[in-house]
């Protein structure tokens, strides 16, 4: 009897350790992490806009061009309706119409420095941009990466530092002002690829299920084109209209 009374009370010690010890675990995982804010070039001149749901930005001119040196990040779209946010994985993959989310539906954490991801459909309403702006077309972004210099427009546009980029040999200078960060996507299965990679829509149409991206990568020292299911969830930086895109 006292050799089984030994065993259970070992057991019982074991078992309130392991609880302890998972408690513990349970609650250094949940906590969640804090993003640095964005760090703009200091020595370039920044503008302001405020987009339909009250959120500023800081604007740039680079070229002839004016761009956002953000992400967009609304929920609403310039006609006052809300744009349907989506959490659930399977409803994103299925969803046919616009849609948006936050980087691992965490508002909180990602939506001030990474903005939201948005479907194709979402983008093709041509509603989400405030009034006097669009979403950038292949060749608005073409011009970017032309005015910059292909080999080196990555290291041009990406935020200096390592806040929210994973450290690479590639060391971005942002002369440009355009602030690039890593903001990740969302694919069928899930997100990724925050720290790794920034991707943003554009305007510009490939076939019925794709549409065109552009995007860094963190080992990259130029900005790339890529075909991307409308499905998938991608940043979105503004253009101003020019006076013959009015």
């Amino acid at each position: 009897m006292v050799l089984k009374g030994s065993y259970c009370f070992r057991q019982l010690v074991i078992m309130v350790l392991l609880s302890l010890l998972y408690s513990s675990c349970h609650k250094e995982n949940d906590a969640l992490p804090v993003l640095e804010p964005l760090f703009f070039n200091p020595l370039v001149t920044y503008g302001i806009i405020t987009d339909q749901d009250s959120n500023f930005y800081e604007t740039v001119t680079i070229g002839e061009q004016v761009w956002m040196a953000e992400n967009l990040k609304t929920n609403i779209f310039n006609d006052s309706t809300l744009i349907p946010e989506v959490t659930d994985n399977e409803e994103w993959f299925n969803l046919k119409t616009p849609g948006f989310c936050w980087y691992e539906n965490r508002d909180s954490i990602y939506k001030d420095v990474c903005g939201g991801l948005y479907n194709w459909y979402a983008v093709n309403t041509k509603k989400l941009c405030p009034l006097g702006w669009h979403v950038p077309s292949k060749e608005d972004w073409a011009t970017l990466i032309n005015y910059l210099g292909d080999d080196s427009s990555g290291v041009k546009i990406r935020e200096v530092g390592d806040a929210h980029w994973h450290p690479s040999d590639v060391i971005g200078t942002n002369e440009s002002g355009f602030t690039a960060v890593s903001n990740g996507l969302r694919w069928f299965n899930g997100f990724k690829g925050y720290g790794f990679r920034a991707a943003w829509w554009t305007s510009s149409e490939y076939d019925s299920s794709n549409a065109y991206i552009y995007n860094l990568r963190y080992d990259f020292t130029y900005v790339g084109w890529a075909t991307f299911s409308k499905e998938s969830g991608n940043s979105i930086r503004c253009i101003k209209n020019s006076p013959k895109n009015k």
